[in-house]
This record gives C-alpha cells, sequence and structure tokens, in this order.
C-alpha cells in the first residue's frame, strides 16, 4: 500500500550536546571558555544569520542533531539541490526501516510502502523525519522560497487567486484566511482546475503566469511534452480530456508527473 505523507514543522526539544569532533570538522569549531571555577566549558558553534528569516533558521540550526541539516542550514538559505540531498537521506533511512519505493515531492510530501516486517508507518515516519531533521528543512524550504521577502503570505496568495481569476477582485488576506479556516480550498478532485490554480498559488504566489501557461512549463521539465509546447496547447488538451488523470506518487509514471507538475508546478522536476 503507497502511503502519502505531508509533514509540518513541530518543535523538538533537544538536550544540549557539546560539540563532538564530527561537528568542529564538518561546521567550522566549537569556541572554548572557562567558567568562573576555572572549568573548560564549550560553546556549540551558531554561525550568524541574517535577513528576513534569521530567527527560523537559527533556532532550526540549533534544535538540529543532524550534521547534514546543520550544513544545509549554516549559510541561511535552503537550494533546489540541498532539500533533495536531504530527501535522498530521507528515502535512504525509509528503506532501512522496511519502508520499500520511498520517495519525495518538491512539496515536502513523503511517501513510501507500508513496511513489510509490520512497523506502523507512521512511526517509521516520525523515527526517520527525527533521525533526518526532515520537519524543519521542509518548513524553512516551502516559507522561504515562495516568501523570500517575508510579506504577509495571507494577502500575496489572495493577490494571486484573483489574478488566476478564481475570486473577484477586492478578496483580501483575511478572506483567503476564512476561506482556508473552512477548508474551502481542500475541495474538489486532484486535478480540478480551481484546485490546480490555487495550489500554483501556494507554490509561488508572485506569478502573473496563467495556470495553462505554468502546467505546460512544468511538463515540458518533466519531459512528458517537448520544448516550444505551450499554455494553449495545456489547454486544448485539459479542456479535451487528452491528459492522464493526477496522482501524486503512484506507480504509473505519467499519472504520477501529472500529480507532481499539478501539486507543485513551478518546482516540480526543475
Amino acid at each position: 500500500m503507497f502511503r502519502l505523507r505531508i509533514r509540518f514543522v513541530k518543535p523538538v526539544v533537544l538536550l544540549s550536546r557539546m560539540c563532538t569532533l564530527a561537528l568542529v570538522v564538518t561546521l567550522a569549531a566549537c569556541s572554548g571558555s572557562e567558567d568562573p571555577d576555572g572549568v573548560p566549558t564549550v560553546t556549540p558553534y551558531m554561525p550568524v544569520f541574517s535577513g528576513p528569516w534569521a530567527a527560523e533558521f537559527r533556532s532550526a540550526f540549533r534544535r538540529a542533531s543532524n550534521p547534514v541539516a546543520k550544513e544545509i542550514l549554516a549559510d541561511g538559505q535552503i537550494t533546489l539541490a540541498e532539500y533533495r540531498m536531504l530527501g535522498d537521506e530521507m528515502v535512504s533511512c525509509l528503506a532501512d526501516q522496511g519502508a520499500a519505493n520511498g520517495r519525495y515531492s518538491t512539496s515536502g510530501t513523503v511517501g513510501f510502502e507500508e513496511p513489510a516486517n509490520g512497523a506502523g508507518p507512521d512511526a517509521v515516519m516520525n523515527f526517520c523525519s527525527a533521525i533526518v531533521d526532515w520537519d524543519s528543512i521542509v518548513d524553512l524550504w516551502l516559507l522561504t522560497r515562495s516568501n523570500p521577502n517575508r510579506e504577509d503570505v495571507d494577502s500575496m496568495i489572495a493577490g494571486c487567486v484573483v489574478r488566476m481569476g478564481l475570486r473577484p477582485e477586492g478578496y483580501t488576506g483575511d478572506d483567503y484566511l476564512g476561506d482556508s479556516d473552512l477548508q474551502v480550498w481542500d475541495i474538489g478532485d486532484w486535478d480540478n482546475l480551481d484546485r490546480m490554480s490555487h495550489r500554483a498559488c501556494v507554490s509561488d504566489p508572485r506569478t502573473g503566469l496563467s495556470i495553462y501557461q505554468i502546467e505546460a512549463d512544468c511538463l515540458v521539465r518533466a519531459g512528458m511534452r517537448e520544448p516550444g509546447y505551450t499554455g494553449a496547447d495545456f489547454e486544448r488538451e485539459y479542456h479535451n480530456g487528452g491528459l492522464p488523470k493526477a496522482n501524486p506518487g503512484f506507480p504509473n509514471p505519467e499519472i504520477s508527473i501529472m500529480g507532481e507538475c499539478y501539486g507543485d508546478p513551478f518546482y516540480a522536476y526543475a
């Protein structure tokens, strides 16, 4: 059975740890000092973070126990390559726990087959998330890529859904927040055009492209369509029923690609 998990950050309280030799090599150094009684103490290495999301990076770095996650966080940004590097670690951990066919998407979802050894899928997911520091990285990856300047995200998405034609002019961030609380945006099939448009706005609310062009570009990146395939081509295929139904994580490659492009069109297959 294939299970899909969407994970969000959960604060993790960790015991203070002295810097190990591995972290000294990986992250630069620990600074040494003496307490008032003359006993040497060790201060864990902490990078200097700056920018709109500095406090979140500092907090995530302090909580992280995985050296790879610390290395990713240390420069105050998360690139797509870094995100994929941690995703590969996540898949490897799942495999070690008996969860085969592990995969992750750029929107933070994780899928895998139920372990044959009888381990509970939630327990396996929680174990690997903690080992890899997955939740902290995913949260910051999603926040910083779509809202690098830390603007009011509800207002940004509200403006985007207006441009997409999903709501009339005058629709505000408060209106969007109210709709979200009522789960209005979760209604409809996975490949419903309105839901697809909303996901595009969540993926990157700054866009001014039509949903048709956004999805056409993603299918070209995924290799499902040839370069030169346009938004008009996608619109025609979509309304004529010429595209596969979407299901992210489904074993059929084309169905899976459609699901990835519909779920996170700006970053899937980038």
